[in-house]
């Protein structure tokens, strides 16, 4: 049997479908050495690691910029079959755990479990907290708990983690990220120009990440990766320090009357508000302004929101047009296998909640 080439393709990993149907993206043998070795370098792994996965291996960060590190140290790697937070606790504290990783929803549960305070964290050096924008409040919870924890941005079709935020920076840069190696990262206008600091426009990677194309769809595969380029639908700005800063997805945004709301800007407000667990923000269709800002919320055990309060509180740190117009409670959330929210689901779902407000509203 002939020994596989650098490019070579190493493995076909699926999208997560957030805003549409999963797409095969094809990942060669370079491009998951090039991303393994990113987070060796940025993460420091080695065999003292004791790893604990709660995230799917279909899941292309679960896969390979999170497992494979470990692999390579010649760590340890707890497999959970199922995400329980009660159990993460225990791990955490039985089996000394060191690093972990998981999305926000997760690491939010985690922290809403009774046990939480009392946890021992100390054998934690790291935990990594992904796969959607990381609302502030959430990382100052494990601030405040002695953890180092930190964000990082990725996707499938670029190996599943492209940019990260320094723990020692979170103070300092919160919510900004900095290209990991082998990732020439750069955000662009509908032109494909580089913006200048402070604009809005999308974020596009270049690199051995990369994937090679999407498997069995040409046009798709067309549309994502131009002259090398791969072109990510997400939003971002940069800073004068040359951290980006995750505005949303762009199929995500709300164009309300003309003015755009990026929800992850509006649930990080939600989120520092006492009694949330779980928040979602969503366009719903409106008959004069073409979409309405909607909250889906989901209270913790035993809490009880009230919807006038939350709004009122929206609007004393946002923008009055970027606050919901209405907030639905609900006991969960739709996720997909990674524990990301389905937004097209909850779209889908609530279409038609809009048509109970006044066309002014």
């Amino acid at each position: 049997m002939e020994q596989a080439g650098w490019e070579d393709d190493f493995a076909i990993l699926y999208t997560s479908g957030t805003t549409g149907f999963p797409k095969g993206a094809v990942l060669t043998q370079l491009g998951i050495l090039s991303v393994t070795h990113n987070m060796m370098t940025a993460f420091g792994h080695s065999h003292r690691d004791r790893f604990m996965l709660q995230l799917p291996l279909c899941f292309t960060g679960a896969l390979i910029p999170l497992s494979m590190p470990v692999f390579h140290a010649g760590g340890t790697v707890f497999l959970e079959k199922d995400f329980v937070p009660a159990r993460s606790l225990e791990l955490i504290e039985r089996e000394k755990i060191t690093v972990s990783c998981g999305v926000p929803t997760l690491w939010k549960l985690v922290s809403d479990e009774t046990g939480f305070a009392d946890a021992d964290f100390g054998s934690m050096r790291l935990i990594l907290c992904g796969g959607a924008p990381v609302p502030l409040s959430l990382l100052r919870v494990y601030q405040e708990k002695g953890v180092p924890f930190t964000a990082g941005y990725g996707l499938t079709e670029g190996g599943g983690f492209n940019m990260y935020l320094p723990a020692d920076q979170v103070a300092t840069k919160s919510g900004g990220y900095i290209p990991l190696l082998w990732n020439d990262v750069r955000a662009v206008d509908r032109e494909g120009q580089t913006l200048l600091p402070g604009e809005i426009g999308e974020i596009i990677i270049k690199g051995p990440v990369v994937m090679r194309e999407y498997w069995n769809d040409p046009e798709a595969s067309a549309e994502a990766v131009k002259e090398g380029w791969l072109y990510t639908g997400d939003l971002a700005k940069v800073d004068e320090d040359g951290y980006f800063y995750i505005v949303d997805r762009a199929k995500d945004m709300i164009v309300s009357g003309g003015l755009n709301t990026y929800p992850a800007e509006v649930e990080n407000v939600i989120y520092s508000f006492p009694g949330v667990s779980q928040a979602a923000v969503i366009g719903l269709p409106h008959k004069v302004w073409g979409e309405m800002v909607a909250a889906i919320v989901v209270p913790r055990p035993g809490e009880t929101i009230e919807e006038d309060r939350l709004i009122a509180f929206c609007r004393e740190n946002l923008a009055d047009y970027k606050c919901p117009k209405t907030v639905i409670l609900t006991e969960a959330l739709p996720l997909s296998t990674a524990g990301k929210v389905l937004k097209r689901a909850l779209r889908e779902k609530y279409a038609g909640h809009a048509e109970h407000f006044d066309v002014h509203d």
